[in-house]
């Protein structure tokens, strides 16, 4: 008994690894795995079709960074350009007035989660592609972790832009040569990850297991007619306000919440997403964002930063107050910047400053268009 015990157990424990290995690979509902690698082939197509698109392409099943990146590549001559985390994925020429009474045209390149390090490698990837010297202007969204070093590492694929990045500037900054290994132990560990594969449940759950398995077939025949396995994802016609029943993107590179997202309820309090008690900035990192400028305006590129604001809870409630001194510190910082670079600064992190309403925000940190278009407006 205890003998057949074991032999299941042996038998058993990498079968269900296994199993779980390649649902989570290949359903992969964080863009890193099968999606990604094919993805990466026909990202271009996508990116395409979509600043020609009349109602924006299907978001879901794109990896963002790719995305943005091959976005960032295309010809974006005379275009403001949007840099920062998801506090500005939303900001658009597309959804009312604002943004527009500075800008005829816009390449928003905002990624969830952006830390310093993506940022150096959007602003060496727009260096790359100037083809003239027209002005352009590059507005960078100022995140409360955005002066610290490896605040969220999916930016290492991409690492080898950020190092170009670097070798402009006389810094000295490590490049961390270990990063690289950490974050694929780490993709390999989340192959068998139990969370992943509660994502993975959900969306079988959500779209049955028969659309998954005609997406890989069309995976693999879309390698030989790419731009009819992209047409799928176009949009139709949908309220911009409301969101549809998957994320979109739309032409400008702006994204539109899910129905499911903008009619939930939300966080409001606290606000500490990314932010630490012991650690508010690294001066090499202040050292970095200012070299980044600094890069960006020998260029020829004009630069504003932007500050989007927080809900009223954050700032009026208790459990708010360490994001409220950390964010009080990186305005006061970055103004101090502003004004040695003479740059323009907009927006604030506290919304009666940017006059914007408690039903005008998604979550605790992320505003709705009719907020952030209030800033851009003000700013005239």
């Amino acid at each position: 008994m205890t003998r057949n015990y074991v032999l299941i157990v042996l038998i058993g424990i990498p079968l269900v690894l296994g199993i779980i290995a390649i649902s989570n690979f290949v359903i992969d509902p964080g863009n890193v795995y099968l999606n990604k690698i094919f993805n990466r082939e026909v990202v271009d197509v996508y990116t395409s079709a979509m600043t020609n698109s009349e109602f924006g392409m299907i978001q879901e099943g794109w990896n963002e960074r790719d995305v943005k990146l091959s976005l960032a590549k295309r010809n974006n001559e005379g275009a403001c350009i949007m840099l920062g985390s998801s506090q500005i994925m939303a900001v658009s020429i597309l959804q009312g007035e604002g943004l527009s009474t500075e800008c005829e045209k816009l390449i928003n390149l905002g990624v969830s989660g952006a830390v310093l390090e993506d940022l150096a490698i959007f602003s060496e990837t727009i260096i790359e592609m100037k083809k003239s010297k027209s002005a352009s202007r590059v507005y960078i969204a100022v995140s409360p972790w955005l002066f610290n070093f490896n605040k969220d590492r999916r930016y290492v694929p991409y690492e080898e832009i950020y190092h170009r990045f670097l070798e402009r500037t006389e810094l000295g900054i490590d490049k961390n040569p270990d990063q690289e290994s950490e974050y694929f132990l780490s993709w390999l560990s989340n192959l068998i990850s139990s969370d992943y594969f509660r994502q993975v449940i959900k969306i079988i759950e959500r779209d049955g297991f028969n659309h998954h398995y005609l997406r890989v077939k069309k995976i693999f025949a879309a390698l030989n007619a790419p731009d009819d396995y992209v047409v799928g994802y176009q949009m139709q016609a949908f309220d911009l306000e409301q969101g549809a029943n998957t994320p979109v993107t739309l032409s400008d590179g702006s994204h539109v919440y899910t129905q499911e997202f903008i009619n939930g309820s939300h966080e409001l309090g606290g606000g500490t997403y990314k932010l630490s008690p012991k650690k508010w900035a690294d001066d090499r990192a202040i050292e970095l964002f200012e070299a980044i400028i600094i890069v960006l305006q020998q260029q020829g590129f004009e630069v504003v930063l932007l500050f989007t604001p927080y809900h009223h809870d954050v700032w009026e409630k208790p459990p708010g107050e360490l994001a409220r001194n950390i964010m009080t510190y990186y305005m006061e910082t970055a103004g101090e910047l502003a004004s040695k670079l003479n740059i323009r600064v907009l927006g604030s992190y506290n919304p009666i400053e940017t006059d914007c309403a408690r039903h005008e925000f998604y979550d605790f940190m992320h505003p709705k268009p009719i907020c952030i278009n209030r800033i851009f407006m003000a700013g005239k």
